[in-house]
């Protein structure tokens, strides 16, 4: 059963600033508070996340559009993951768009098949979880990084 996930989520930064942290493929470990590091291999498309429990994930980027603001990846392996109900084969995408003066919604979408022993519902609260994670963490970031 394939699973999609979307999320949005207002913010209250323009969204050329929200764009330039999202969009920097190599900065997930600013905004998510579950990325340690975030390591960037073969000129940009590959990028390695370690996770605080010494999980490691390998993403491709698949499509980057810096005009529409938007980008998709692809988790190709893992490495001792634990307790998350996704992994080789997700398709994360993420899009900013503009909400008027000095205001954008970040969007998230998640697509991809429950790993064995996760149910739908806890699948799609985990990937809500990020997702809200990763907006919560970029208005922090903005909120301290004047001027990005």
């Amino acid at each position: 059963m394939i699973v999609t996930v979307t999320h949005a989520c207002p913010l209250k930064h323009p969204a050329r600033d929200v764009w330039r942290v999202a969009g920097s493929y190599g900065t997930l470990h600013y905004i998510n508070s579950g990325t340690e590091s975030t390591t960037l291999d073969e000129s940009g498309r590959m990028r390695v996340l370690v996770t605080p429990s010494g999980a490691i994930l390998w993403e491709r980027l698949l499509a980057f559009d810096d005009e529409q603001m938007t980008l998709r990846y692809r988790i190709v392996d893992t490495k001792a993951m634990q307790d998350c109900p996704y992994g080789a084969g997700y398709v994360g995408e993420l899009r900013v768009e503009e909400d008027g003066p000095g205001a954008s919604v970040f969007h998230y979408k998640g697509v991809f098949e429950p790993l064995p022993g996760y149910g739908e519902e806890q699948a799609r609260a985990a990937v809500q979880a990020f997702a809200q994670d990763c907006a919560q963490g970029l208005a922090r970031y903005l909120q301290n990084q004047p001027g990005v």
